[in-house]
């Protein structure tokens, strides 16, 4: 029985990441039923590991090349999911690895909702290195997360207006509002993401990226809804240098393709037909 999911990664220079993020996914209770691994120029040498890499899993690797500029991460998505052939799509990241029922917990409640948006907490990890060691000895990824950084509360900030938590959990779905500070990975189906753009390719800077989907799907009557309690883990990596869009330069766009840098329209969750909302602890 096929999954109805498929992944789209981008990636630069991140080959151990890479191993371990596809390692991640090839163990899922649920397997994706298609992964795009899609190369933003990395160097010759990586590049030819990540083909390996994703001969290895038999996923589908595409290298983007566009001379001089890169950290065009939204025009990655965009290719990747121009060949995805699947009902749903995970936005994910070459940093990003996942307990083994992610995906079957996605599914479970994106399958439900004609209009979702699905965002995850982003917990924090150690380096790769480090990650591997302890999970040779039984450590689950939660509990590498926990002890590394003292609390599992330790995520990359997805905040509603940066400053106050917007949490969903599997038993208490509502929508979100507008979040500016949000990172990690972005589920929907296709068909709203290819029918909306939800990634600009105008849009040239590595960060925000996710906010500006974030606006796009809010305008366009779909509802963001991010969850507390399905997790992803970012790996800790070398900070390397990137293309930065300066906050006057954010304003500025956002201000003349929405009339303002938040988006603050609330849309209701639609229920696929014929469906009914699930009773408190159904799940």
């Amino acid at each position: 029985m096929k999954s109805g999911i498929g992944f789209v990664i981008p990636v630069w220079n991140k080959t151990e990441e890479l191993e371990m993020v596809l390692g991640s996914l090839a163990n899922q209770s649920v397997l994706p039923e298609q992964i795009v691994v899609v190369d933003d120029m990395s160097d010759d040498l990586q590049a030819k590991q990540h083909i390996e890499l994703s001969h290895n899993y038999g996923v589908d690797y595409l290298y983007f090349r566009r001379e001089p500029k890169r950290y065009r991460l939204n025009q990655c998505y965009m290719i990747g999911l121009s060949v995805l052939n699947t009902e749903f799509v995970a936005f994910s990241n070459d940093d990003l690895v996942f307990d083994n029922d992610y995906v079957e917990k996605c599914l479970s409640i994106l399958t439900n909702y004609k209009n979702m948006v699905m965002m995850n907490a982003t917990h924090r990890l150690p380096y790769p290195v480090d990650v591997k060691k302890l999970e040779e000895v039984g450590y689950t990824l939660e509990e590498i997360s926990k002890s590394h950084y003292e609390s599992i509360d330790r995520y990359h900030p997805m905040m509603l207006t940066g400053e106050e938590p917007c949490w969903n959990t599997m038993d208490n779905i509502h929508t979100s509002p507008n979040n500016e500070g949000m990172d990690g990975i972005v589920l929907t189906r296709t068909n709203l993401a290819r029918k909306y753009q939800l990634w600009d390719i105008n849009w040239e800077g590595w960060g925000r990226n996710k906010h500006e989907m974030l606006c796009t799907a809010r305008t366009n009557g779909l509802a963001p809804v991010v969850f507390k309690d399905i997790k992803a883990y970012h790996l800790l990596h070398e900070k390397v240098p990137m293309q930065i869009i300066g906050t006057a330069d954010h304003e500025e766009y956002f201000e003349k393709k929405w009339g303002g840098k938040n988006i603050y329209l609330e849309f209701p969750l639609e229920l696929v037909a014929g469906l009914k909302e699930p009773a408190f602890g159904d799940r």
